[in-house]
């Protein structure tokens, strides 16, 4: 999957939260779930499920979660000017004590894609996608 359709999943996930959906639909791939189980370990979303329209075409429901006062958990994505930038170990150590409690989506070939803690953890570097905070 390209970067420019993950920026455009993840954007129209955010469009949903900020007009206080209940449901936001997406087309289906390996990368979207992925993120969707980092943005679920973290509390962003309630959950997700899968299902087949009447094309056979899988697509993703998406759950997000909100607060009482009705905003939601993940206010800001902000994704990178240049696709390619990379970050080895030690700067991605360096950048994570930098952005406090925001999660950085990473790419990496040997896991696919991450959030930082997991790639400080198993000692990876790799592409940064997106900042979430």
């Amino acid at each position: 999957m390209k970067i420019t359709q993950i920026q455009s999943v993840l954007k129209n996930f955010l469009q949903g939260t900020r007009s206080r959906k209940v449901r936001i639909i997406v087309n289906n791939s390996k990368e979207i779930s992925s993120i969707l189980d980092i943005l679920m370990n973290y509390g962003f979303i309630l959950g997700y499920s899968k299902e087949a329209n009447e094309n056979y075409r899988i697509r993703i429901n998406i759950f997000p979660r909100y607060k009482q006062n009705g905003s939601a958990f993940l206010n800001e994505i902000y994704f990178y000017k240049d696709y390619r930038v990379y970050c080895s170990y030690d700067k991605l150590l360096m950048l994570s004590k930098r952005i406090g409690p925001s999660i950085l989506l990473v790419y990496t070939s040997h896991a696919g894609i991450i959030s930082h803690d997991i790639a400080l953890s198993k000692g990876f570097g790799g592409v940064l996608l997106c900042k979430l905070d």
